[in-house]
């Protein structure tokens, strides 16, 4: 069994080429096998026709399915845990709204969502990301002492960019390795401590050596959990605009657009040498 497999979000795609000439949806996701991608990350929101049909287009491209949904309340994150297990997706990561839940409620909805994505069968992961019950890196080490059970959607891009970390410090790396004990999965998405998203070669060596190093670190601690079954899902997710913002290089000169499609084929060749 090889070790991960690589997906592409397909919220990814979105304005791909460009603007003014996107490709459809079929395109995109052809693109994507064409590419070699292992599975494809679909973003649920409702279950109209329109969803399923887009889920039945990546099933049929022979592509492996991994679902991504913003829950609101448990009712709602029930619904998107069954569709989850109707269309057998190999995951569902939850962003968990919302950030003004703390404490006992946080956790008490957390257990209530993983026990329900148990008794369905489905692997469920609680990602880390702002404007969510994960908002903070210290409230997310909070949950892994009270919930064993939890496990994450490792996205740094987001603490990163909130806490304006460009040289982690101790007590950082002592909570992103208590995370990445937990990891499930993992988004590859850089940061350089004041934009969320930001191309390779906009970072200096020692940002991106970091996250490389916290991503093989997370690999490494889910290897290691006794008999591994499946492969480590890995999302290449880099977001349209505004996520895509114009950016300076390490040398302070100004740099524009770049090609968010040729810079996700680079980030899967680094990947499948994990």
């Amino acid at each position: 069994m090889k070790k991960v497999d690589v997906y592409q979000s397909l919220w990814g795609m979105r304005d791909l080429p460009n603007q003014e000439l996107p490709w459809s949806i079929e395109e995109q996701v052809c693109k994507i096998k064409e590419a070699g991608f292992d599975g494809i990350l679909q973003f649920v929101d409702d279950f109209s026709d329109e969803t399923q049909n887009l889920t039945e287009l990546i099933k049929n491209a022979g592509l492996k399915l991994g679902l991504s949904c913003v829950g609101y309340h448990m009712e709602d994150i029930e619904g998107k845990i069954k569709y989850a297990k109707n269309c057998n997706a190999e995951f569902l990561n939850i962003m968990v709204k919302d950030y003004f839940i703390v404490g006992k409620e946080a956790t008490l909805l957390l257990e209530n969502i993983l026990r329900f994505g148990k008794a369905m069968m489905v692997p469920t992961f609680i990602e880390t990301h702002r404007g969510t019950i994960t908002q903070d890196l210290i409230r997310t080490t909070e949950y892994l002492k009270s919930i064993p059970e939890l496990q994450l959607t490792i996205d740094f891009s987001h603490y990163v960019v909130s806490g304006e970390i460009s040289i982690p410090e101790e007590k950082v790396e002592e909570c992103f390795d208590a995370l990445l004990k937990r990891a499930a999965a993992i988004h590859i998405r850089i940061s350089n401590g004041e934009q969320v998203q930001v191309p390779i070669h906009g970072l200096d060596d020692g940002l991106y050596a970091n996250f490389i190093r916290w991503w093989q670190k997370g690999i490494d601690y889910a290897m290691s959990h006794g008999e591994v079954k499946k492969p480590f899902p890995i999302v290449v997710e880099l977001g349209p605009h505004p996520y895509q913002q114009k950016f300076s290089s390490p040398e302070g000169e100004w740099l524009y657009d770049y090609n968010r499609w040729e810079e996700a084929l680079r980030w899967k060749n680094i990947i499948e040498k994990f």
